[in-house]
């Protein structure tokens, strides 16, 4: 019996460009080093939340699901690991890494702590509490602009500083961070929650007892590093079109 129609989302020609990018990123050519990593890429309309790509590699073949099952399990680059959803995996998700920085500057800027024109020293390090947390570079003195465009950890560190974790843990939900996007609608179990980035979750995701974040705590947050992690590229994509926008649509 003939159903209704469906329209998809989905972009044929754009989501065949992001299996092609994936496939010479896997075969480790798109970078001097030769070596093949495995990855995923997402894109959605920000006005709409509409999926226009979904694509994770490596990719098996219907023919490989059919005949060689066992062994895509046994495979060591995960190819039942579907990264744009974070599931099919024992594995922890990475966290968010430098893509949270924009979210610890809004949160800033919200609070009133740090001004957009406000600058800080990187000099490639600083230690609180008696850890040393590093920088890739000595930037000097970068305005907020200028160290987002630079991803700078330094001037992170301390932003995160003046403006306490509470406030960036507020932003990291209100940008969605921390739950599902509901794409899975009824079937939420196929789709990575994430680990909610508060104080009370240590760096191997051990829950501790809940208390206030300590500053090395903030500071790691607002780089985007634990007690933040178990993050999507999907809830990335979500979060960056509502930092576009101002309203965070499911996708």
């Amino acid at each position: 019996q003939r159903g209704h129609n469906v329209t998809l989302s989905l972009d044929l020609e754009l989501q065949k460009d992001c299996e092609r990018v994936l496939r010479l990123v896997l075969d480790g050519q798109l970078h001097g080093k030769g070596e093949g990593w495995p990855g995923a890429i997402v894109l959605l309309d920000p006005q709409t939340g509409q999926v226009l790509a979904l694509a994770s590699a490596p990719m098996p073949t219907r023919q490989q699901l059919e005949k060689s099952y066992g062994a895509l399990e046994k495979d060591a680059l995960g190819p039942l690991y579907d990264r744009c959803l974070g599931t099919g995996s024992t594995k922890n998700l990475p966290p968010p890494g430098s893509t949270f920085k924009p979210f610890a500057a809004l949160a800033a800027l919200e609070a009133g702590s740090v001004s957009a024109g406000q600058s800080f020293e990187c000099d490639g390090q600083i230690t609180v509490g008696g850890q040393t947390l590093g920088c890739l570079s000595h930037h000097g003195r970068l305005s907020m602009q200028e160290a987002v465009a630079r991803s700078c950890n330094l001037y992170f560190y301390q932003l995160a500083d003046a403006t306490g974790g509470t406030a960036l843990h507020a932003m990291a939900l209100a940008a969605g961070f921390g739950s599902p996007t509901h794409l899975l609608r009824g079937n939420a179990a196929l789709e990575s929650l994430g680990i909610r980035p508060e104080s009370g979750v240590a760096e191997q995701n051990v829950p501790f007892p809940a208390q206030d974040f300590h500053r090395v705590d903030a500071m790691r947050l607002a780089i985007g590093q634990a007690p933040f992690d178990d993050v999507t590229p999907l809830q990335i994509a979500v979060a960056f079109g509502a930092l576009g926008t101002g309203v965070v649509r499911p996708p």
